[in-house]
């Protein structure tokens, strides 16, 4: 998920590059658009999860649970696995509370500790993407 900020400046990367006065971006349930828009299907194909992926998986998240524990206060307290995968407001929100508490060394061991978790659970993300190249 992008955050606003990385979002505007992708808004403003794209009105320069292009040379043009702003951009309008809409989404194909806005009303002005139904007259165009032709009825999609998606079709959902399961794919079998390699035995690697599964033991990197497994590793990896042994890693962001011992990464966890330092955050813990600062996480809302329905933050799960999955909960801090799919919705890095989780993570946000706790990087606010800790950094308006906390300070010296613990800010520091916080930092680093947000820092590698985002780092680990964007890699576990395009893994699950992405998969294992050969």
């Amino acid at each position: 998920m992008r955050s606003a900020l990385d979002l505007l400046c992708l808004h403003l990367q794209v009105i320069t590059n292009l040379r043009i006065a702003h951009v309008e971006a809409r989404h194909e349930g806005d009303q002005c658009l139904r007259q165009y828009m032709h009825v999609r299907e998606m079709e959902v194909i399961p794919v079998q999860q390699s035995k690697e992926l599964a033991v990197v998986q497994t590793k990896a998240n042994a890693l962001v649970t011992s990464l966890t524990p330092k955050l813990r206060p600062y996480l809302a307290p329905t933050a799960s696995l999955a909960k801090l995968q799919s919705d890095r407001t989780v993570l946000e929100d706790a990087q606010k509370r800790w950094m308006s508490e906390a300070s010296g060394d613990r800010f520091d061991q916080l930092q680093t500790a947000y820092g590698r978790l985002v780092a680990l659970l964007d890699a576990m993300q395009a893994l699950e993407q992405e998969g294992i190249q050969g």
